[in-house]
């Protein structure tokens, strides 16, 4: 079973290769795509050797990235003499990615390690980038500067909601993929049909704590999502609207029913 799905996410890839288009996609790992509990030392080393558990959501948002013809590449925090671990989780999840860069030791920090070389990615190309990454350590600092040294490059930054930490202003938060799914529809970077595969994954939940884990915060109310968010749903086919609001109740059904008192 895992050896299938490491070929099919390998001809993805390749497909991928295939038909360039003129973005790509740079996100991190842990917490991000991987369900790790980060800032958890415990928790995230059982999950990184024992768990291949990724949120619900990331793998129809990666493919949809990778239907358009962006190329992806993952930019990890996490230590490389592990990213064996890291691969093995990815093709089990079947996320499409060209490249994966994680830390040659701990004496860089992670800010540095991710700042340099997505940096240095971007200098090989003059592509437009999607940056996707989370709360739980530097992602939001690090997109942050990318997009003030060059928000025509860096055109989106999105960061997962996990501790609920006051953000930068020029970084989206979210709190699950389909809204990130919603914002990059309506920016023309994935289609329609692939909108709707992102839709389904929510209408079609069946374990709760893969949308939200326990350790992460997440909307009781519609009040708590992005404002940004309503005016991207806003903007969506009309045709598309009733489906995108059934989805955002759902989203805040599962918090409550996930969160409340047993």
């Amino acid at each position: 079973m895992l050896k299938n799905r490491i070929v099919f996410a390998m001809i993805v890839a390749f497909l991928t290769q295939s038909a360039r288009a003129n973005f790509q996609v740079i996100s991190d790992n842990d917490d991000t795509l991987k369900i790790t509990n980060a800032l958890d030392t415990t928790a995230a080393g059982w999950n990184t050797f024992f768990s291949p558990a990724f949120f619900t959501g990331s793998t129809e948002l990666f493919r949809s990235w990778a239907r358009s013809g962006a190329q992806i590449n993952i930019v990890s925090g996490g230590l490389s003499a592990l990213s064996s671990f890291t691969t093995r989780d990815l093709n089990y999840n079947l996320i499409p990615f060209l490249g994966l860069y994680e830390r040659p030791t701990l004496g860089i920090t992670i800010y540095d390690f991710k700042l340099q070389t997505i940096s240095i990615l971007a200098k090989r190309n003059l592509d437009k980038y999607v940056l996707i990454g989370d709360d739980t350590q530097s992602d939001f600092d690090v997109y942050s500067q990318l997009r003030k040294n060059n928000s025509n490059r860096f055109v989106a930054a999105y960061i997962h909601k996990i501790t609920g930490r006051t953000l930068p202003p020029n970084v989206q938060p979210y709190y699950t993929d389909f809204e990130v799914a919603v914002f990059e529809n309506v920016a023309g970077r994935i289609s329609d049909s692939d909108l709707s595969r992102s839709a389904n994954a929510i209408l079609n939940l069946t374990r709760v704590e893969y949308l939200f884990p326990k350790f992460a915060v997440c909307p009781k109310s519609i009040d708590e999502l992005s404002p940004q968010y309503f005016e991207a749903v806003a903007a969506l086919k009309p045709t598309f609207k009733p489906t995108a609001m059934r989805v955002t109740t759902a989203i805040v059904d599962a918090c409550l029913k996930h969160f409340s008192p047993k």
